[in-house]
């Protein structure tokens, strides 16, 4: 049922739990997801994002 949902990944690849294997695999799992990849981030985005950056994920969550 998850693959039906509107998904989004957001993923910062300086995760120091989630690499980007995780990434591959979320991203395998879900292929109709919006893909955003930040080089720069790391497990805490709302700490490592700038507000325009942050705008992006508040944007996919007021969509209906």
């Amino acid at each position: 049922k998850l693959k039906e949902k509107k998904i989004m990944l957001f993923w910062g690849m300086k995760d120091f739990c989630f690499d980007e294997t995780f990434y591959t695999r979320f991203a395998q799992t879900f292929p109709a997801a919006q893909k955003v990849v930040f080089p720069k981030a790391g497990h805490y985005l709302l700490e490592d994002l700038s507000d325009s950056e942050i705008a992006q994920a508040a944007d996919f969550f007021l969509q209906k």
